[in-house]
């Protein structure tokens, strides 16, 4: 029996660790990585690395490898690091050359999916295969029975070292890396499920007119062994000369000091220049590349007109006969008209004379005989190589498919590539819903059947037909039912789902995970059925299976003859005869349990005033998500103060991220991919140590946005661990309302009160101060940490005296980050709220609003604006954003949160809470625009001093060094902020992080939060553990210790942040923080200020009464006002004597003429 038990632990193992698939390929074994019944497979190498003398040559079949090689994660992205990007990668390498596959449990088992491999884009300069969502690719490719592949290629100079003898080094080598990563799948496919008889090559942008060369090269595919079929999105294809790609090398070699000597033939300066190069790093490669293309020299991207692979004099000569395959392409209906500029099309357009053509082609368009449309040159031409390909390929009898993307709202350049790959992700409407599963379809049914259905019919050259991507729901009946009540029908199936969840999910591979109810007493519970089962089986046992010792037992015949023959012969009962095939079961079962309950006890359960809380175990840490803290601020709570949460009478699921609260700001890059008004939630990781200690520091983290955008879900919690759990301390995020929710402004705050977040927040500091201890924090060690808006919201809340007035309640230490602060104007935001309701039709009608007051007014509106949805109102601040109205952001200085006067005033009175507060060196450099600096410090007269500051920069009287006027505003902020707390003799450390890599903003913010992530060089590492340890060591003991001392107001004095391996510079305490800029701000500017300020006093001081009157003011009043009253009689008494001393004797006579008759009286003239 104890090995049958061994067995089953065995097999229970395996169970246990079937989430690593293994699969064989003809280099060796992978494990990959099981999602559902989906598999990822990613950094499988299909070559070796192109390093040293590789570097430069063709790429070489990978060798062979002994074990099992983890395919688990992705690998690096390739060389690149362009200006051109806006997206570069966080982590690249030479050793790259792999590919990521997407497969299925159903496609190992047929081994006959279709395959889809995915080209990015990027000019063969920049973009990666590591750039995507994993989740969105299963849903858009393998979820369809589609698997899909990514290979990765040489970009650069990496892929762009052309000389004249390609022995030497071939020409176009990503395209070499391309088609060995095709042979790879051509022989390994099969291993992951697919068919290589029904490949598909899809590239959008670059990968699409590299996808177009590949298919019209004569000596590429043409028994179509590597791929049937293709599908180009929004590309144009044209080559560089070969003499420009070899002029480029020589520049790029001149200045990495690799030019030959003189005296060599051109091949032995070409190998002397190679091994030169190969003979420094990577990363030094990657810098001139960077180095010359910001001085403007042409970037190393493109493709060489040159054999073997593209053949031809002129670019028309090549673009003529298509291989066999058919093609799905098309274009937006708008690409690039966002991007205006003057581009050289005819080349294009596949003519002979360009230069000529491109001539008449501006003349064309200034003299109006061609008129584009409103598009752009750029736009033109994808739309013109569109139409090219299409006509070559159906000259050929090639089945073409032509589509354009007409939906207007994101017709430009990649934004239908989201649909499909997720990458450039933006908030879907209601119509893109069904515009995502429309392009879904036509990808994916092509790539299986050559056919993209829907009625998309080949498309005919005689009248060039093509098939319009768009769609437009209806409104009234079909958006009730179809739109708003399947809204409702979802919510309500949800809860329904919740609450049945807690009493199902027993199955043994979501127990761990999904049950909240699964605690011991459910254990107990099964152990005692067990039991109570074998004790039963036990009697039955002894009393039918027992008293058999004077029988002798004959085994393995058909004894039925024998019954009820001789009391001394006796059958066995089948019972008694797999008695212990049921005990067997029995311990099998026991086991079962005993392993469910080893799973469900990484489940860790606490218990708040409010209810149960199931969190989420990480070895020794705790997360606990979602957890609210006030109701659901829907229906009549929306744009009303937050209340306390309701309580809940069973467990709560607090094991995953919540939704974020609405946002879809256009400021934001990285919109949030959950959204919901029911957000008002906080997140909390602790760790075993504090929850037995229960003295554990709390940092309550304060997200950044504008209270715009932005939210408490977007953070890596195995980072957040690391950078505060891992240090004993507790770190907690609430989540606050955003946009029109948190301003929805009024002159009346019984209505609606003003700055909703801030109560929020509040609400979230409460239940950190009565709930923290239960987590194992200590209500007495919060510290309030923010960066940027997040600073800026701390800092109000620490210089407000209306909050925390108590020091010890709410919170006792303070942490700002790169932050400015600043109010906006009450009467500013009453009017944005006025334009929201107006655009919302949520106004007073006309006739109505004259028998009203505004505060009823007010509350018809609120009224009529809580019944929309909140997607509504958020299409609506969407659509106001994009018109250019002002953002429904910031914070605004009323009563009771902010008292009222000048803002100087405000920043006077901070409260006795020590700060640690500092900005990095360059901030917001890389956004040169003005901004009203002067307004954002806070002088009493900005626009006198803001025309100063213009006046002294164009005169060259102040310098900004390169410096932005956002990040002069946020440095003068910084020390703004520094002094009125240094005045008052608060403990105050200032910091500055000048390590010059990553110094702008939101820069230094990944070290602590993991946000912005990129790949950490030699000195980051030690610059993230400074960081944690000083921010840490602030939160726990008021002190941020390595040598930080506490700044000095006289000296300026600040801690450095930096580090150099090379030279040994490390973190140091300095003086004189930025000392230009705050002589000029705070001292010069606050002179000038402060003298305008004067100057308008005198000019107004003879027409008021001064309100600072001295002690005996009745007396001063009474005495002015006689003294006026002799001034005035002396006057006219001077004028009366005047008057009757100067007088003439003779007098003129006037006579009053009003139109009466005079003829009556004729002599009347005469006299």
């Amino acid at each position: 029996m104890e090995i049958y038990l061994c067995q089953i632990i065995f097999f229970l193992t395996l169970i246990r660790y079937s989430a690593s698939i293994i699969i064989s390929t003809s280099s060796g074994k992978l494990k990959g990585k099981e999602v559902g019944d989906y598999h990822l497979f990613k950094k499988i190498p299909f070559a070796k690395p192109p390093l040293g003398e590789l570097r430069f040559q063709k790429p070489e079949a990978v060798e062979k490898w002994d074990g099992i090689w983890d395919a688990t994660e992705y690998g690096p992205a390739c060389m690149s690091n362009s200006t051109v990007s806006k997206s570069p990668q966080k982590w690249v390498d030479e050793d790259c050359l792999h590919v990521n596959v997407f497969t299925s449990s159903k496609c190992l088992r047929s081994k006959d999916c279709a395959v889809v491999v995915c080209i990015h884009g990027g000019d063969i300069l920049y973009g990666s295969a590591v750039a995507f969502n994993d989740t969105y690719l299963l849903n858009s490719f393998v979820e369809k029975d589609v698997i899909l592949v990514i290979p990765a290629f040489r970009l650069g100079i990496f892929s762009h070292y052309v000389v004249e003898n390609q022995v030497i080094s071939p020409t176009n080598l990503a395209f070499y890396d391309i088609l060995q990563s095709l042979e790879f799948v051509r022989f390994e496919i099969n291993n992951f499920g697919g068919s290589n008889k029904n490949i598909s090559l899809f590239g959008h942008s670059y990968g699409g007119s590299m996808i177009t060369m590949l298919a019209f090269s004569p000596v590429v595919n043409q028994d179509l062994s590597l791929f049937q079929q293709i599908i180009v999105m929004s590309s144009q294809e044209e080559f560089d000369t070969l003499a420009f790609q070899i002029e480029k090398t020589k520049r790029f070699a001149e200045y990495a000091n690799c030019s030959a000597p003189v005296n060599m033939t051109r091949d032995q300066e070409d190998v002397y220049t190679m091994k030169c190069l190969q003979g420094k790093s990577g990363f030094e490669l990657l810098r001139i590349q960077r180095f010359l293309e910001e001085a403007g020299y042409p970037p190393y991207g493109n493709v060489a007109l040159r054999k073997p692979l593209f053949p031809g004099k002129i670019p028309s000569d090549f673009f003529d006969s298509p291989v066999k395959t058919p093609i799905l392409t098309g274009c937006t209906g708008y690409e690039f008209d966002n991007k205006p500029g003057n581009w050289d099309l005819a080349h294009l357009a596949g003519v002979e004379n360009i230069n000529e053509c491109d001539e008449k082609y501006r003349e064309d368009v200034e003299s109006g005989i061609f008129g584009r449309d409103n598009h752009t040159d750029e736009t033109v031409g994808i739309m013109v190589s569109t139409k090219l390909r299409v006509d070559r390929f159906l000259e050929k009898g090639n089945p073409t498919y032509l589509y354009e993307f007409k939906y207007p709202k994101h017709s430009f350049h990649v934004n239908d590539l989201y649909y499909i790959l997720g990458l450039h992700p933006f908030e879907k409407d209601e119509n893109e819903k069904h515009l995502e599963k429309v392009y879904q379809t036509m990808v994916t049914d092509f790539a299986k059947f050559g056919n993209p259905g829907m009625g998309f019919e080949a498309s005919n050259p005689k009248n060039s037909s093509y098939f319009e991507v768009n769609w437009n729901e209806t409104s009234g009946i079909m958006d009730y039912w179809l739109k708003d009540m399947r809204e409702y029908d979802r919510k309500i199936s949800d809860e329904k789902r919740r609450k049945s969840s807690k009493t199902r999910n027993l199955g043994f591979s979501t127990f761990e995970v999904n049950s909240a109810v699964a605690d011991r007493s459910l254990y107990f519970f099964f152990m005692i059925l067990t039991f109570s089962l074998a004790f039963l089986l036990l009697c039955l046992f002894q009393k039918h299976c027992t008293n058999r010792s004077k029988y002798i037992l004959i085994e393995g015949g058909n004894f039925n003859d024998f019954k009820d023959t001789d009391p001394n012969i006796i059958l066995s009962s089948t019972f008694c005869e797999q008695f212990e095939s049921i005990i067997m079961l029995f311990e099998f079962l026991k086991i079962v349990f005993s392993l469910s309950f080893l799973q469900v006890s990484t489940s860790i359960i606490v218990t708040t005033s409010y209810g149960k809380l199931n969190g989420k175990q990480i070895e020794g840490y705790h997360s606990f998500k979602h957890v609210p803290y006030a109701k659901p601020p829907i229906g009549k709570l929306r744009f009303q103060r937050p209340e306390n949460p309701e309580k809940w009478t069973k467990v709560r699921n607090a094991t995953e991220f919540g939704p974020a609260c609405m946002s879809n700001s256009t400021v934001s890059k990285s919109p949030q991919k959950w959204i919901d008004e029911d957000c008002l939630h906080m997140n909390i990781f602790t760790s075993n140590k504090c929850l037995k200690s229960k003295d554990c520091a709390v940092v309550v983290y304060i997200h950044g946005g504008d209270i715009l955008y932005n939210s408490a879900v977007m953070f890596n919690e195995t980072f957040l661990m690391e950078s505060f759990v891992s240090n004993d301390v507790i770190l907690v995020i609430p989540a606050f309302r955003l946009g029109i929710f948190s301003h929805f402004i009024v002159a009346d705050q019984s209505i609606a009160p003003t700055n909703l977040a801030f109560y929020d927040i509040l609400k979230s500091l409460h239940f950190v101060k009565s709930e923290i201890r239960n987590f194992g924090g200590n209500s007495k060690k919060v510290t309030l940490f923010g960066h940027s808006y997040g600073g800026a919201i701390v800092t109000m809340m620490n210089f407000s005296q209306r909050i925390n007035q108590d020091l010890r309640f709410l919170f006792q230490k303070t942490i700002v980050m790169s932050a400015q602060q600043n109010f906006l104007e009450l009467e500013l935001m009453i009017n944005r709220t006025r334009t929201f309701a107006e655009h919302a039709n949520c106004l007073v009608p006309v006739g109505m609003s004259e028998k009203m007051s505004r505060s009823k007014q007010d509350r018809f509106t609120m009224n009529c604006l809580q019944k929309k949805s909140g997607q509504e109102l958020l299409r609506i601040q969407r659509f106001l954003e994009e018109q250019g109205y002002p953002l429904y952001e910031g914070t605004v200085q009323r009563e009771p949160m902010f008292e009222k006067g000048k803002f100087s005033e405000f920043m006077d009175s901070p409260k006795m809470i020590p700060m640690l507060t500092g900005c990095t060196a360059f901030e917001m450099d890389d956004e040169q625009f003005a901004v009203p600096v002067a307004e954002l410090i806070g002088f009493e007269n900005p626009d006198e001093c803001e025309a100063k500051y213009r006046r002294d920069l164009k005169n060259g009287i102040f310098e900004r060094n390169n410096h932005s006027d956002e990040t002069i505003t946020m440095m003068v902020s910084t020390k703004l902020r520094i002094n009125k707390l240094l005045e008052k003799y608060i403990p105050t450390y200032l910091y500055e992080f000048s390590y010059p890599k990553h110094s702008l903003h939101v820069g230094d913010l990944y070290y602590l939060m993991g946000l912005h992530p990129f790949e950490e060089d030699e000195n980051e590492i030690h610059l993230k553990e400074v960081y944690r340890d000083m921010f840490m060591n602030f939160a726990k003991y008021g002190n941020p210790g390595l040598g930080f001392e506490m700044t000095d107001l006289k000296t300026s004095s600040y801690f450095d942040v930096n580090w150099d391996e090379k030279t040994g510079l490390r973190p140091q305490m300095k003086t004189g923080f930025e000392k230009k800029f705050m002589d000029y701000w705070l001292k010069d500017m606050n002179e000038y200020d402060q003298a305008v300020s004067k100057e308008k006093q005198r000019n107004t001081s003879k027409t008021r009464n001064m309100k600072s009157l001295p002690i005996n003011e009745e007396f001063e009043e009474s005495h002015n006002f006689l003294f006026s009253l002799l001034v005035m009689f002396l006057a006219l008494s001077i004028v009366f004597l005047g008057w009757k001393t100067c007088r003439p004797k003779k007098r003129n006579l006037y006579i009053r003429i009003d139109g009466a008759n005079f003829r009556k009286n004729p002599e009347f003239f005469n006299k």
